[in-house]
Protein backbone atom coordinates (compact mmCIF):
# COMPACT_ATOMS: atom_id res chain seq x y z
CA UNK A 1 0.00 0.00 0.00
CA UNK A 2 1.43 3.36 -1.02
CA UNK A 3 1.07 6.11 1.57
CA UNK A 4 0.30 9.64 0.48
CA UNK A 5 1.16 12.89 2.20
CA UNK A 6 -1.63 15.08 3.50
CA UNK A 7 -1.91 18.47 1.87
CA UNK A 8 -2.79 21.60 3.78
CA UNK A 9 -6.25 22.95 3.05
CA UNK A 10 -8.13 26.16 3.79
CA UNK A 11 -8.91 25.03 7.34
CA UNK A 12 -5.32 24.29 8.30
CA UNK A 13 -4.09 27.50 6.70
CA UNK A 14 -6.77 29.48 8.55
CA UNK A 15 -5.67 27.92 11.84
CA UNK A 16 -2.06 28.97 11.24
CA UNK A 17 -3.12 32.47 10.21
CA UNK A 18 -5.25 32.76 13.33
CA UNK A 19 -2.39 31.65 15.56
CA UNK A 20 -0.01 34.24 14.14
CA UNK A 21 -2.66 36.99 14.29
CA UNK A 22 -3.26 36.29 17.98
CA UNK A 23 0.38 37.12 18.63
CA UNK A 24 0.53 40.11 16.29
CA UNK A 25 2.80 38.28 13.87
CA UNK A 26 1.42 39.94 10.76
CA UNK A 27 4.28 39.06 8.38
CA UNK A 28 3.95 35.36 9.18
CA UNK A 29 0.16 35.50 8.87
CA UNK A 30 0.47 37.26 5.54
CA UNK A 31 3.02 34.71 4.34
CA UNK A 32 0.56 31.89 4.94
CA UNK A 33 -2.19 33.88 3.23
CA UNK A 34 0.00 34.56 0.18
CA UNK A 35 1.04 30.93 0.09
CA UNK A 36 -2.61 29.92 -0.02
CA UNK A 37 -3.22 32.19 -2.98
CA UNK A 38 -0.09 30.94 -4.77
CA UNK A 39 -1.24 27.36 -4.31
CA UNK A 40 -4.70 28.31 -5.55
CA UNK A 41 -6.31 27.41 -2.24
CA UNK A 42 -9.08 29.96 -2.06
CA UNK A 43 -9.47 31.61 1.36
CA UNK A 44 -13.00 31.42 2.72
CA UNK A 45 -15.07 33.85 4.78
CA UNK A 46 -13.53 32.47 7.98
CA UNK A 47 -9.98 33.14 6.77
CA UNK A 48 -10.85 36.70 5.83
CA UNK A 49 -12.83 37.17 9.04
CA UNK A 50 -9.78 36.23 11.13
CA UNK A 51 -7.53 38.65 9.27
CA UNK A 52 -10.00 41.54 9.15
CA UNK A 53 -10.91 41.25 12.83
CA UNK A 54 -7.28 41.02 13.95
CA UNK A 55 -6.16 43.95 11.80
CA UNK A 56 -9.04 46.13 13.02
CA UNK A 57 -8.32 45.37 16.67
CA UNK A 58 -4.71 46.36 16.12
CA UNK A 59 -5.71 49.65 14.49
CA UNK A 60 -4.67 48.53 10.99
CA UNK A 61 -7.96 49.60 9.44
CA UNK A 62 -6.63 50.32 5.96
CA UNK A 63 -5.11 46.84 5.69
CA UNK A 64 -8.40 45.37 6.92
CA UNK A 65 -10.32 47.39 4.34
CA UNK A 66 -8.02 46.14 1.60
CA UNK A 67 -8.81 42.57 2.62
CA UNK A 68 -12.52 43.38 2.72
CA UNK A 69 -12.36 44.69 -0.84
CA UNK A 70 -10.38 41.61 -1.92
CA UNK A 71 -13.25 39.44 -0.72
CA UNK A 72 -15.52 41.19 -3.21
CA UNK A 73 -13.02 40.66 -6.03
CA UNK A 74 -12.84 36.95 -5.20
CA UNK A 75 -16.66 36.77 -5.00
CA UNK A 76 -16.55 35.74 -1.33
CA UNK A 77 -19.55 37.19 0.46
CA UNK A 78 -18.87 38.70 3.91
CA UNK A 79 -21.11 37.45 6.70
CA UNK A 80 -22.47 39.42 9.66
CA UNK A 81 -19.33 38.71 11.68
CA UNK A 82 -17.07 40.11 8.96
CA UNK A 83 -19.24 43.19 8.52
CA UNK A 84 -19.28 43.71 12.28
CA UNK A 85 -15.50 43.49 12.58
CA UNK A 86 -14.98 45.95 9.73
CA UNK A 87 -17.58 48.38 11.07
CA UNK A 88 -16.00 48.22 14.52
CA UNK A 89 -12.59 48.96 13.04
CA UNK A 90 -13.93 51.97 11.16
CA UNK A 91 -15.67 53.32 14.28
CA UNK A 92 -12.52 52.86 16.37
CA UNK A 93 -10.56 55.05 13.95
CA UNK A 94 -13.21 57.80 13.81
CA UNK A 95 -14.67 56.79 10.46
CA UNK A 96 -18.29 56.66 11.59
CA UNK A 97 -19.76 57.67 8.24
CA UNK A 98 -17.86 54.88 6.48
CA UNK A 99 -19.21 52.44 9.07
CA UNK A 100 -22.76 53.69 8.44
CA UNK A 101 -22.32 53.26 4.69
CA UNK A 102 -20.97 49.76 5.21
CA UNK A 103 -23.95 48.91 7.43
CA UNK A 104 -26.32 50.16 4.73
CA UNK A 105 -24.50 48.20 2.02
CA UNK A 106 -24.88 45.05 4.14
CA UNK A 107 -28.64 45.63 4.23
CA UNK A 108 -28.73 46.39 0.50
CA UNK A 109 -27.04 43.05 -0.15
CA UNK A 110 -29.83 41.26 1.66
CA UNK A 111 -27.93 40.47 4.85
CA UNK A 112 -30.09 41.32 7.86
CA UNK A 113 -28.34 43.14 10.70
CA UNK A 114 -28.11 41.30 14.01
CA UNK A 115 -27.83 42.61 17.57
CA UNK A 116 -24.03 42.76 17.36
CA UNK A 117 -23.83 44.82 14.16
CA UNK A 118 -26.55 47.17 15.43
CA UNK A 119 -24.80 47.57 18.79
CA UNK A 120 -21.49 48.36 17.09
CA UNK A 121 -23.10 51.18 15.12
CA UNK A 122 -25.03 52.40 18.18
CA UNK A 123 -21.71 52.59 20.03
CA UNK A 124 -20.21 54.60 17.17
CA UNK A 125 -23.14 57.02 17.19
CA UNK A 126 -22.99 57.48 20.97
CA UNK A 127 -19.26 58.13 21.04
CA UNK A 128 -19.75 60.78 18.36
CA UNK A 129 -22.63 62.35 20.34
CA UNK A 130 -25.17 61.38 17.67
CA UNK A 131 -27.72 60.11 20.17
CA UNK A 132 -30.76 60.74 17.98
CA UNK A 133 -29.30 58.47 15.30
CA UNK A 134 -28.41 55.89 17.96
CA UNK A 135 -31.98 55.82 19.24
CA UNK A 136 -33.43 55.63 15.74
CA UNK A 137 -31.38 52.49 15.13
CA UNK A 138 -32.25 51.16 18.59
CA UNK A 139 -35.98 51.53 17.88
CA UNK A 140 -35.61 50.05 14.40
CA UNK A 141 -33.82 46.95 15.67
CA UNK A 142 -36.64 46.35 18.18
CA UNK A 143 -39.27 46.80 15.44
CA UNK A 144 -37.42 44.18 13.41
CA UNK A 145 -37.67 41.68 16.25
CA UNK A 146 -34.16 42.01 17.66
CA UNK A 147 -33.86 41.97 21.44
CA UNK A 148 -31.28 44.45 22.77
CA UNK A 149 -28.71 42.93 25.11
CA UNK A 150 -27.29 44.34 28.32
CA UNK A 151 -24.37 45.60 26.20
CA UNK A 152 -26.72 47.53 23.90
CA UNK A 153 -28.41 49.23 26.84
CA UNK A 154 -25.04 49.97 28.48
CA UNK A 155 -23.78 51.70 25.34
CA UNK A 156 -26.88 53.89 25.14
CA UNK A 157 -26.80 54.70 28.85
CA UNK A 158 -23.16 55.72 28.61
CA UNK A 159 -23.99 58.05 25.71
CA UNK A 160 -26.96 59.57 27.51
CA UNK A 161 -25.10 60.23 30.75
CA UNK A 162 -22.14 61.60 28.81
CA UNK A 163 -24.52 64.07 27.15
CA UNK A 164 -26.34 64.93 30.36
CA UNK A 165 -29.69 63.51 29.22
CA UNK A 166 -30.59 62.22 32.66
CA UNK A 167 -34.36 61.79 32.27
CA UNK A 168 -34.00 59.74 29.07
CA UNK A 169 -31.32 57.63 30.73
CA UNK A 170 -33.60 56.95 33.70
CA UNK A 171 -36.45 55.89 31.42
CA UNK A 172 -34.13 53.62 29.44
CA UNK A 173 -32.91 51.98 32.64
CA UNK A 174 -36.51 51.32 33.69
CA UNK A 175 -37.24 49.80 30.25
CA UNK A 176 -34.14 47.65 30.54
CA UNK A 177 -35.22 46.24 33.91
CA UNK A 178 -38.83 45.78 32.77
CA UNK A 179 -37.61 43.55 29.94
CA UNK A 180 -35.48 41.49 32.30
CA UNK A 181 -32.17 42.98 31.19
CA UNK A 182 -30.71 43.69 34.60
CA UNK A 183 -27.64 45.95 34.79
CA UNK A 184 -24.28 44.38 35.58
CA UNK A 185 -21.44 45.93 37.57
CA UNK A 186 -20.06 47.67 34.47
CA UNK A 187 -23.45 49.22 33.69
CA UNK A 188 -23.81 50.49 37.24
CA UNK A 189 -20.30 51.93 36.98
CA UNK A 190 -21.38 53.76 33.83
CA UNK A 191 -24.45 55.17 35.58
CA UNK A 192 -22.51 56.26 38.67
CA UNK A 193 -19.86 57.93 36.53
CA UNK A 194 -22.53 59.76 34.53
CA UNK A 195 -24.31 60.98 37.65
CA UNK A 196 -21.08 62.29 39.17
CA UNK A 197 -20.01 64.04 35.96
CA UNK A 198 -23.38 65.81 35.81
CA UNK A 199 -23.14 67.09 39.37
CA UNK A 200 -25.63 64.64 40.84
CA UNK A 201 -23.31 63.15 43.42
CA UNK A 202 -26.13 62.74 45.94
CA UNK A 203 -28.01 60.56 43.44
CA UNK A 204 -24.82 58.58 42.80
CA UNK A 205 -24.37 57.96 46.52
CA UNK A 206 -28.00 56.90 46.83
CA UNK A 207 -27.66 54.44 43.93
CA UNK A 208 -24.33 53.14 45.23
CA UNK A 209 -25.91 52.29 48.57
CA UNK A 210 -28.81 50.53 46.84
CA UNK A 211 -26.67 48.34 44.57
CA UNK A 212 -26.23 45.47 47.09
CA UNK A 213 -30.03 45.14 47.23
CA UNK A 214 -30.49 45.12 43.46
CA UNK A 215 -30.54 42.18 41.08
CA UNK A 216 -27.37 42.22 39.01
CA UNK A 217 -26.88 40.49 35.67
CA UNK A 218 -24.04 37.97 35.52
Amino acid sequence: MVSRGISADVTTYSCMIHGHCLHGQWEEARRYFDEMMDRRILPDVITFGILIDSHCKDGMTEDAWGLFELMDKLNIKPNQITYGSMMDGLCLTGRLQDAVELFNSMVDRGLAPNVITCSILIDGYCKNRKLDEAFQLFKKMKRNGLTPTTVTYKLLLAGLYRDGRMKTAKNLLIEMQTLGQFPDEVTYGTILNGLCKNGKVDKAVELFNEIPKKRIST
